[in-house]
C-alpha cells in the first residue's frame, strides 16, 4: 500500500505565499485518519491510515508526510493483522502524492462526488493499480488533500480496463448518491463485492475538522 511516489505537479508558478494560503494542512502535526470496514471471502476486514505533515522546509517549498497503514480481519477473540507498512518522504509543496508499492497509473478524472459527513465536493480522482490490486484516491480540490480512498480487489479473471470502465460509470451516480451507496448499488461484482472503502474518522486541519465533527 505504501513505497513507489506517483505525483500530479500544480498548474502554473505563482506567487508561493499565495501558493501556500491554499494549504490549511500546511503546518507540523497535520494529520487524517481513515477507517473502514468490508467483508472479503466471508471475513470481516478492515483497514486503518494515518497520513501526517510530520516537518516543514518552507525555504525550498517542501514538505515531510508520513503515511501509517494496517490491514486487519475480526476473528471472535479480537482483529488479527494482515499487514502494516509506515513511510515518510519530502515532498513538493502542492504536489498531489499517491504512494505504492510498484504502482501504475491508470487514469485521473475530475468529478463532483457526494462524500458522507463532508457533502457534496469537488475531487480529482486518481487510479493506479499494484498487481490485482486498484486504489483510488479522492482528493478534494478545495482543501488538496484526500477526502476517501477506495481499494478494489480483483480476481484474475479480471482486467484493469474492466475496473476502469465500472469506476467511469460509478462517477455519474457519485454527485446524488453518497460514495457507500453508489458503491453498493454499483452493477460491478468487483466494485459491490470486493471494495473496501476508507472515510477520514479524524483530522485536526481547519476547515476540514469542523466538517466532519458536525453530526450526519
Amino acid at each position: 500500500m505504501w513505497g513507489k511516489r506517483l505525483y500530479i505537479r500544480p498548474q502554473g508558478e505563482g506567487n508561493m505565499s499565495v501558493e501556500y494560503a491554499q494549504y490549511p494542512w500546511l503546518f507540523k502535526g497535520a494529520y487524517a485518519t481513515y477507517y473502514g470496514t468490508t467483508k472479503l471471502t466471508g471475513r470481516l476486514c478492515g483497514a486503518n491510515l494515518r497520513v501526517e505533515v510530520e516537518d516543514l522546509d518552507l525555504q525550498n517549498g517542501r514538505v515531510k508526510i508520513s503515511g501509517h497503514s494496517n490491514m486487519f480481519y475480526k476473528t471472535l477473540f479480537g482483529a488479527k493483522k494482515l499487514g502494516e507498512k509506515k513511510v515518510a518522504d519530502w515532498i513538493k509543496i502542492g504536489e498531489r502524492v499517491v504512494i505504492a508499492d510498484e504502482a501504475i497509473l491508470e487514469g485521473e478524472y475530475e468529478g463532483v462526488v457526494r462524500v458522507e459527513g463532508l457533502g457534496v465536493r469537488k475531487c480529482i480522482i486518481q487510479q493506479y493499480s499494484e498487481g490485482l490490486n486498484t486504489s483510488v484516491v479522492f482528493w478534494g480540490k478545495e482543501f488538496n488533500w484526500p477526502l476517501k480512498y477506495l481499494l478494489i480487489f480483483r480476481i484474475k479473471k479480471e482486467s484493469s480496463d474492466e475496473v476502469t470502465d465500472a469506476l467511469k460509470d460509478l462517477l455519474k451516480t457519485m454527485m446524488g448518491l453518497p460514495l457507500g451507496d453508489s458503491l453498493k448499488k454499483s452493477k460491478s461484482v468487483v466494485l459491490k463485492e470486493r471494495s473496501l472503502l476508507l472515510s477520514m474518522r479524524e483530522t485536526n486541519i481547519p476547515g476540514l475538522k469542523e466538517l466532519i465533527s458536525l453530526p450526519s
